[in-house]
């Protein structure tokens, strides 16, 4: 095992073989130059690994525009290839991020968020729209729209790395809705809760809970919501990392501190790093993943 020094963001593919920094360049694991996106003049808005380890991706924007002027536009690229423009994305008003990108199940979803001050005095992140785009074709599969209906408050909107299944956080009244897009299962309301993000193969579902004896970390069976797991966190949670049914997270502590769990697929968690300072946050899950 080696390590590689480099300076500024690191974005690791899922499979770890390689590794995308400074925005274009792809290293392997010895720091060698595997190659370069041609993400040619436009300002880079987001940018994350598809589910090959292969593919990437990208959200470009006119150096002309501002991201949260509707002018942007998704693309799929990969060294050595030509870049190809999948679908025109965002809405004015609101930064579109990439919360899946998946080759295999042929599909990228798009969430645009916008910040917003309410009388309280308070910051708010919250969603405008959400896009699920087919990759091979262009085509939205799935859209919506929640600044359509005012005066209703917009949730926060994350999705599972495959991009099928969606959460709306209601940050207001402390509550979560579960969304399968392609319709084929109910959705799940959750009351009292906060959404955290799914485990990588989606059977998972990750949220903060109020319990009597504090807050709780809490993972769910998403599709019949029994509890699985459960852990009463002092701080806020962070999720670094995901891996088929595992979970790896971080729990911050009152000192600043993590303790690093990881739960498997089967079978009890473990404490595998105690009282931690993490370096930086992982990508791994990319923006509103959780993520």
């Amino acid at each position: 095992m080696g390590a590689v020094s480099v300076e500024g963001q690191v974005q690791p593919a899922p499979d770890g073989r390689q590794a995308l920094v400074y925005g274009s360049t792809l290293v392997d694991s010895t720091g060698k130059v595997l190659g370069h996106l041609q993400v040619g003049d436009s300002d880079i808005g987001d940018i994350a690994w598809a589910d090959d380890s292969l593919h990437l991706c990208v959200i470009k924007t006119p150096k002309t525009a501002s991201p949260d002027a509707g002018a942007s536009s998704l693309w799929l690229m990969q060294p050595g290839q030509a870049p190809r423009r999948i679908s025109a994305i965002g809405q004015p008003g609101s930064d579109p991020g990439i919360t899946a990108c998946s080759i295999t199940n042929d599909r990228a979803m798009i969430v645009s968020d916008f910040s917003t001050h309410f009388p309280t005095g308070n910051k708010e992140l919250l969603t405008a729209s959400v896009q699920v785009i087919k990759l091979s074709t262009g085509a939205v599969v799935y859209q919506h729209d929640y600044l359509a209906t005012p005066p209703v408050v917009p949730p926060l909107v994350m999705s599972s790395a495959d991009g099928r299944y969606l959460v709306e956080t209601d940050s207001f009244n402390n509550s979560a809705v579960i969304r399968d897009i392609t319709g084929t299962t109910a959705a799940v309301k959750l009351r009292g809760v906060m959404a955290e993000g799914f485990s990588g193969d989606s059977t998972r579902f990750v949220l903060t809970d109020s319990i009597k004896t504090g807050t709780a970390l809490t993972v769910l069976d998403r599709a019949t919501q029994k509890v699985l797991w459960q852990h009463v966190v002092a701080s806020n949670v962070y999720l670094p990392h995901r891996n088929g049914a595992e979970i790896l997270f971080a729990v911050e502590k009152n000192g600043g501190s993590n303790d690093i769990y990881l739960l498997p697929g089967v079978g009890p968690e473990m404490l595998i790093a105690h009282d931690a300072f993490l370096v930086s946050p992982c990508p791994c899950l990319g923006a509103g993943a959780g993520a």
